[in-house]
Formats: C-alpha cells, structure tokens, sequence
C-alpha cells in the first residue's frame, strides 16, 4: 500500500512537467463516521474540517483533462463526551470533536463541454491517502489505525476563465475502499464530501 501512494506521488510531480494549469484549492471536508468498538457506535455526528492542496492539470483535449492533486484533508466526527471526578461522579458534559489528518494524492478524469468560458464538469478517479496524526480525542496516536487509505473521486463543479486565470468550485464525494481503523474489536466506515474553491493559472 504505502508504495502505491509513493508511485502516485512520484507520478505527481513526474508528470509536472507536462502541466498545462497549475492550481491552489481550500475549503471544507463534511465527514459522517460509521465508528464501532465492540459493535458500539462513537462519535456518530457528523462534523465539518479542513482541506487544501496544490495540483496541476495536463492532456487537456477539449472535452477530458486529467487533474492530479496533492492535499491536505481531515476527517472529523463528534460526539458527546462525559466528564466525571475521581469518585467517578458526572461533573460535566461537552461535544467534542475526533479529528484524523491526511495526506492524500488523487488522479481524476475532469470532464466538460469543450467550449466556453463558463464551463460545468464532472470528476471521475482515484486517491491514496496517508494518516499523518490523529488529535487527542481519537486516541492522540496513529497505531491502531491504518496508515493508508484509498478510494474514488467523485465530483462536480464550475469553472470560470479570465485569460490564463481559472477560477472554480467543485464538490466530490470521497468513498473508502477499506476500513480507516486496523483494530480486531474496531471498524471506521467513512462518507467524506469535500466543498473547495480553487484558483488556477495557464502556463
């Protein structure tokens, strides 16, 4: 696994070169964990975080473009959180928030109509991530969890020309292939949906 997002990487930056529109992207990833121990679900509420990335696109052939990205995305779930003193007595409640960091690496197909300087498209492929840190509500450690993950892109969007300037947003949907938890008695299904703006330049 971890030499399939070293391979994605390498393709990344091997096929720079090539690039026709270099691009910066943020905004917001909305996450829904599916999130079992022993069969009981935690942090079972959705939460809204973080994501941003540099990528390029290249093979423009009017109708399909590809795009590959190199992000930064975070999973978030909430849940509420009981809070006791030492006699094991409630004292407090507080919703907090469980939040998993990722490196990810995304090749798609960028589909649209050839012509105009307001274009729709649809985004069809893959990405790998990789589990950079996990915050102290997800246990602070990234043992029990699987280092990587992988899954499909896909997305809509529009986006604007200015001369060399491209100015878009786009939303994706990011299903899992495989479980984000590695532990024997532990599952994480994910629904994860992105919502960036991003800013690209002709070269």
């Amino acid at each position: 696994m971890k030499s399939i997002l070293s391979a994605m990487i390498f393709l990344l930056f091997t096929i720079s070169s090539t690039a026709q529109i270099v691009k910066i992207s943020a905004g917001s990833s909305f996450s829904k964990l599916d999130w079992r121990i022993n069969n009981t679900k935690i942090f079972d509420k959705g939460a809204t975080s973080f994501t941003a990335g540099i990528g390029i696109e290249y093979l423009n052939m009017g109708f399909l473009s590809l795009s590959s990205n190199l992000e930064f995305l975070q999973r978030a779930a909430k849940d509420t959180i009981f809070y006791t003193d030492n006699n094991g007595n409630d004292i407090r409640s507080a919703v907090e928030t469980a939040r998993l960091s990722y490196i990810t690496a995304n090749t798609y197909a960028k589909l649209s109509p050839p012509k105009g300087k307001t274009k729709p498209f649809v985004n069809l492929g893959l990405y790998a991530g990789y589990l950079v840190a996990v915050n102290k509500l997800a246990g602070g450690s990234t043992k029990e969890y699987n280092k990587f993950n992988f899954g499909a892109v896909l997305g809509l969007g529009l986006v604007h020309k200015i001369g060399r300037n491209h100015i878009g947003i786009e939303a994706n949907y990011l299903p899992s292939f495989n479980s984000l938890l590695q532990t024997t008695n532990g599952t994480i299904k994910d629904q994860t949906f992105t919502a960036k703006l991003y800013y690209g330049i002709k070269l």
